[in-house]
């Protein structure tokens, strides 16, 4: 299913971008901001096609855990990876993205990521490692604003590096 609905929302947006061209193309003035670069880069697509059965199987073990919290912020998790690929897609057709669609995405993953750290400190039945584990990976997130690449491999690596400590206590069973 999550396979479906990424891949129907890239094409879906590909249509839009194909009318946006044949608009500008025959004078309707309908041209995006930015102009139209082409197709979807080849590492996008290599992107979405590693990330769609990650995001199933990701869905898939948040299941079997049988606990709604786990199952609702690895929900909303995958949908900021979804987001980000659609993201990426528009990005790849566009010279540049807009600042409201940076602040679009970075507003859906602050508001996903503080419902995590709610439910982890205000939730007693949720498992706060589990939760906190997830809270910390929505960091990773917050590459798209970064604008030095010195800066993105060290903020990304430290970001990374947050999440094994309460991941770890998972896996060692301490809830």
């Amino acid at each position: 299913m999550v396979d479906t609905k990424l891949q129907s929302l890239v094409e879906r947006l590909e249509k839009a971008v194909e009318r946006a061209e044949a608009n500008a193309a025959g004078g309707g003035g309908g041209a995006p901001a930015g102009g139209s670069v082409g197709a979807v880069p080849k590492l996008v697509r290599e992107y979405i096609a590693a990330m769609e059965p990650k995001i199933a199987a990701s869905k898939a073990a948040a299941a079997t855990l049988g606990n709604s919290y786990i199952t609702n912020a690895t929900n909303d998790f995958c949908e900021i990876l979804v987001q980000q690929a659609v993201w990426m897609v528009a990005k790849g057709k566009f010279t540049k993205p807009s600042e409201g669609d940076l602040k679009a995405l970075m507003r859906l993953m602050s508001e996903k990521a503080a419902e995590a750290a709610r439910v982890k400190d205000r939730e007693m039945k949720s498992p706060p490692n589990m939760m906190q584990a997830i809270a910390d990976s929505f960091y990773l997130f917050q590459w798209v604003v970064c604008l030095n690449d010195n800066v993105l491999v060290d903020q990304i690596k430290e970001y990374y590096d947050m999440i094994p400590h309460f991941a770890n206590k998972v896996i060692m069973k301490k809830r």
